[in-house]
């Protein structure tokens, strides 16, 4: 972070440079094109076959040299802007470490037989699962999905969820248009001969109604949320559902239907959430129609994508401890812990390679712990 924040600044000044000659550009060329279009009016008032006149010819130079004086200018302000670049490489370079790889493992390590197989399995699982959260959002997946999400044993997280894949009202036809990342990893599969590659865990289900959940559906989840009530009493997890389809009822129903809704909801949270249950209904004054633009501290709870969003990204995180589940693939996880770990694996390695510690490198492990800051690591 501090490296980006290095190069943040001169970044900012050589955007604004940029900026700037864009709209000096823009200024002096059609201040160009209208001199060359007032020439061109004038001599076309000429008649056929007959001489300019000193006057005009005189006219026609000085537009000319006007029009060459001012491409000339704009060609030198473009080159001054190759110092502005160069200066933010140099900081870049000077901010960022370009030589990774001596920490890193080689390539040749994962094109063995034997790691080639688990990469690719490893790409195809995350396929499968991570990405399911990057795809669309089915439109018919609400209902039927939240019906498989229950509470797995440790032994039989796949057994839970095996209806999902079987039950062929799970998935249209429109809502395997939306599933190009699984298809991708169907290719993987296929073109790799893997075996064992699991196309359906229990995270899809969970990732399938927080992408509902995200669209501003909340009924899925809240239905799931009632059936694990055990699990969640002290998270903010129930409180954030009945926000979003609060909102929804407001904005699809009226506030009456709202405030019904939060006097049979609402009362049950009311203790821990006060200050926000307050600010809901505040805001419902702004779900009006013609209602002007709300205050700023009632916007995010009337942006349904914002809301949507961090609802659904609590869910997941919620749901997944509860039901014993990584939030990450294990893919995802090797590399966020990768990047993470790399920019002290490289400081250590440049103190280590000093000639009065560089009889460590002979254990066989450095003594580093590295914390990552995430549920579960």
């Amino acid at each position: 972070m501090d490296s980006c924040l290095g190069v943040e600044e001169d970044l900012d000044k050589a955007i604004s440079k940029f900026k700037g000659l864009n709209d000096h550009a823009e200024r002096i060329l059609t201040d160009a094109v209208r001199q060359i279009q007032d020439l061109k009016k004038e001599i076309s008032e000429i008649p056929p076959d007959s001489p300019l006149t000193h006057g005009q010819a005189l006219y026609v130079r000085e537009t000319v040299q006007r029009i060459k004086e001012t491409i000339q200018r704009l060609a030198t302000d473009h080159r001054d802007m190759h110092g502005s670049v160069s200066r933010v490489g140099k900081v870049i370079d000077r901010h960022f470490i370009a030589d990774y790889a001596v920490v890193a493992p080689r390539a040749e390590q994962f094109c063995n037989d034997e790691n080639r197989t688990l990469m690719e399995q490893a790409i195809a699982q995350h396929l499968y699962r991570q990405c399911l959260s990057d795809s669309s959002v089915p439109k018919n997946i609400s209902k039927p999905l939240e019906q498989d999400i229950e509470e797995p044993s440790p032994s039989q997280n796949d057994a839970d969820f095996e209806g999902i894949s079987n039950n062929p009202k799970c998935f249209s036809q429109n809502e395997s248009d939306d599933l190009g990342i699984e298809e991708a990893g169907d290719a993987v599969v296929r073109e790799a001969n893997l075996e064992g590659v699991e196309r359906v865990e229990p995270f899809a289900a969970l990732q399938r109604t927080g992408a509902a959940l995200a669209a501003g559906d909340a009924e899925p989840a809240l239905r799931w949320a009632e059936r694990h009530a055990h699990l969640l009493q002290h998270s903010p997890l129930p409180f954030k559902l009945h926000t979003v389809h609060f909102f929804k009822l407001a904005r699809e129903h009226g506030p009456g239907a709202a405030v019904q809704y939060a006097r049979e909801h609402f009362p049950a949270h009311a203790a821990r959430h006060e200050r926000e249950l307050q600010a809901c209904l505040c805001a419902l004054a702004w779900c009006a129609p013609a209602a002007p633009p709300p205050p700023p501290q009632y916007a995010h709870l009337l942006d349904t994508k914002a809301l949507g969003a961090e609802a659904s990204e609590l869910f997941v995180r919620e749901a997944c401890a509860a039901l014993r589940l990584a939030p990450l693939s294990p893919l995802a996880g090797a590399v966020l812990a990768g990047c993470r770990v790399l920019p002290a694996l490289h400081d250590i390695r440049a103190k280590m390679t000093h000639p009065h510690v560089i009889a460590a490198w002979s254990h066989d492990e450095l003594p580093l712990r590295y914390t990552l800051h995430l549920n579960g690591s």
